[in-house]
């Protein structure tokens, strides 16, 4: 999926399903056009979450995303084997990057996300609108498995934590 520059005023969460993935040797790419004058703005205009991505083996690249309504995040990561490259949230309505699991009462800890890589991604001036205090610039948290990497990642004025790992004994570490 190639997106030009530009804004993309949306209206609804962009979800990639569980079960949409590429594989280790063939990824499904959602990356910037490298030739495009200005960056790929994803604007969800403060309507709805912004996007989902349940999926395995997804390279995510060089785009905005922004705007995501009040108490609903920029990005949830909730599949495995995802790289999230050059990314910049901001203006979210909640945490702007979070790894976490997509059905919070069906996965079991098999199915929490895991190995997602987070690479030289920025997350600034996210902020729920409630109480000021719950959006992070970049979450991995509660449900996540294993091996997920944060690398060369940026977080500053966001209402909450600029890092959140909280973990529940009753979830694990």
């Amino acid at each position: 999926i190639l997106l030009n520059g530009g804004t993309y005023v949306l209206y609804k969460t962009v979800i990639v399903e569980i079960g949409v993935n590429g594989t280790a040797d063939a990824k499904i790419y959602m990356i910037a056009d490298q030739e495009a004058a200005t960056r790929p703005v994803l604007d969800f205009q403060g309507r709805c979450a912004g996007m989902i991505l349940a999926g395995d083996y997804w390279y995510f690249q060089g785009f905005d995303v922004t705007r995501s309504a009040n108490a609903q995040k920029g990005i949830q990561v909730s599949g495995s084997y995802n790289t999230v490259d050059n990314v910049v949230t901001y203006k979210n309505g909640n945490t702007g990057l979070q790894i976490s699991r997509y059905n919070t009462s069906a996965d079991t800890i098999d199915l929490w996300p895991s190995n997602n890589v987070i690479l030289n991604c920025t997350a600034f001036d996210n902020k729920d609108e409630a109480t000021c205090e719950n959006a992070d610039g970049f979450a991995a948290k509660l449900t996540c498995g294993e091996g997920n990497v944060f690398d060369g990642c940026i977080s500053y004025c966001n209402s909450d934590d600029g890092w959140d790992l909280y973990a529940k004994p009753a979830t694990g570490s």
